[in-house]
This record gives C-alpha cells, structure tokens and sequence, in this order.
C-alpha cells in the first residue's frame, strides 16, 4: 500500500511503560507516549 509507514520500535512495551510512569519531562513523555501507542 503506498504511504504506508513502518517502524520499528526496539524496546518492548513493558520498557516503554516504565519509562513513561518514572519520567516526569512532559515533551519525554509525550514521544514516549506516541511509541507506546504505536508498539
């Protein structure tokens, strides 16, 4: 399909939970909140 976007996200769900409940930078938890949603 064109424009179809892939990524890859090499840390796991669990991690990316993690990451985002210890930080407390909004604009971190924002792109770490995108790549939860999208893994």
């Amino acid at each position: 399909m064109p424009g179809e976007l892939h990524i890859d996200i090499a840390e796991s769900d669990e991690e990316l939970r993690s990451l985002l409940l210890s930080t407390s930078n909004a604009r971190v938890k924002e792109k770490l909140q995108a790549l939860y949603w999208l893994k």
